[in-house]
């Protein structure tokens, strides 16, 4: 790390700790409350550990820690949505199989903030770094300005540099310092350097998505307090997020009310520092944060998740043949439509230029899934350790449906 870097590191460190304190620790709750209003209330109460999930997102979202007008504004929409939906937190036994309070983990250091921005200086450029919906790559000095001085940030167009997802990257106090791990005989995690930390700003809101094709993750929340909208994968479900691969979808619409409208099984958890729990394989989800958050996710596979795993990839299997077909037919109709514009009388080159791209967009899909499936992939090599008699019929299987994705 260059001085430079390090002091603009130490400097932003000093400055979070002073302004920007970690959400009060959470107490174990097993009250469900429901229809009851959650979206912000001028008269917000004080936050207190007896306060109902519900009463914990009232009081933990500060529209004032966010002055950026676009993004109060999709936080009020979000949380209007939800005002009459049941809320959880990770400790009650009756929400369902989504996600499950998991063991805590052990670790070599305790967590500091600081390992995230010393990661940071040494190569930001590992990082994912996303703002209103895109990702982004600023450099260091505009990502620590954009975190430590958003009260300057007022204007719709402003970046928002709401989530980075940040990679171990300096050889000492960083995360690598953290040793964060699990022990499990029936479980198998990643190894310890791919497990980054995700910090997000308050009011970041993810777009509903799913990870991966068939495994878990486990969620060690370090800081702050994020509310999980989560759905499970139904065949319903499956086809709506994946519906990009078999339909056309030029502009896909990615707002809560869309998935809420087309999706089924929805659940609503409150998330709070010192939660650790595991999400189940191709659950469906997005987050709001509603204050300065920090996690650190591992992904998971089990025998458990088999069926799952076995099922999103048939789906795939008998997409891709839908796909070449609407692809071929794309392309005969711009044959034809060129040849028609060459006589002067085209009028559908827009249309099919759309539809070429959302196909570019849904063969990168195909593509990412036979990389991560295939020997050698990054999903297959976690299945192989299993060395499970089921589990190699099924690789061996797949393996003749991936050669013909190209």
């Amino acid at each position: 790390m260059t001085m430079k870097n390090s002091k603009a590191t130490n400097e932003a460190t000093k400055k979070n700790k002073a302004t920007n304190e970690d959400a009060p620790e959470a107490g174990p709750s097993t009250h469900i409350q429901k229809k009851q209003k959650i979206y912000p209330d001028p008269s917000r109460s004080v936050y207190n550990e007896n306060m109902t999930p519900v009463e914990k997102i009232q009081a933990l979202w500060d529209p004032d820690s966010c002055r950026h007008l676009r993004i109060r504004e999709r936080v009020a929409e979000f949380l209007q949505l939800l005002s009459n939906q049941p809320v959880y937190s990770i400790d009650t036994q009756d929400s369902g199989p989504l996600l499950t309070k998991a063991p805590t983990p052990v670790m070599k250091s305790p967590f500091d903030s600081s390992m995230i921005w010393t990661d940071l200086a040494v190569d930001v450029r590992k990082a994912t770094i996303g703002s209103l919906g895109m990702t982004v790559t600023p450099s260091l000095g505009k990502l620590m300005a954009n975190f430590f001085d958003r009260e300057l940030l007022v204007e719709p167009l402003d970046p928002y540099y709401s989530i980075i997802e940040c990679w171990p990257s300096a050889a000492r106090d960083g995360l690598r310092d953290l040793g964060i791990r699990w022990e499990s005989s029936t479980i198998i995690f990643d190894p310890p350097n791919e497990r980054p930390a995700t910090l997000t700003q308050p009011g970041s809101i993810t777009s509903a998505h799913r990870d991966g094709f068939g495994y878990g993750i486990r969620i060690y929340q370090a800081r702050g307090s994020k509310v999980w909208v989560v759905w499970p994968p139904t065949d319903k479900n499956l086809s709506w997020i994946f519906r990009n691969l078999h339909q056309p979808d030029y502009h896909p619409e990615h707002s809560l009310k869309a998935y809420m409208s087309n999706m089924e099984d929805m659940q609503v958890y409150l998330v709070q520092k010192g939660d650790c729990f595991d999400v189940s394989p191709l659950t469906i989800h997005c987050c709001l944060s509603l204050d300065t958050s920090i996690h650190i996710a591992v992904s998971t596979w089990s025998l458990q998740g088999l069926e799952i795993a076995k099922m999103v990839n048939e789906k795939m299997i008998n997409w891709w043949p839908q796909w070449k077909k609407l692809n071929k037919e794309t392309k005969d109709k711009e044959k034809e439509e060129l040849q028609k514009g060459n006589q002067g009388v085209s009028n559908m080159a827009p249309q099919i230029s759309e539809e070429l791209g959302w196909q570019e967009g849904a063969r990168n899909i195909f593509l990412a899934w036979k990389a991560a499936m295939q020997r050698g992939g990054s999903e297959r090599i976690r299945w192989e350790e299993f060395k499970n008699e089921e589990v190699g019929a099924w690789l061996k299987k797949l393996d003749q449906s991936l050669k013909h994705v190209k």
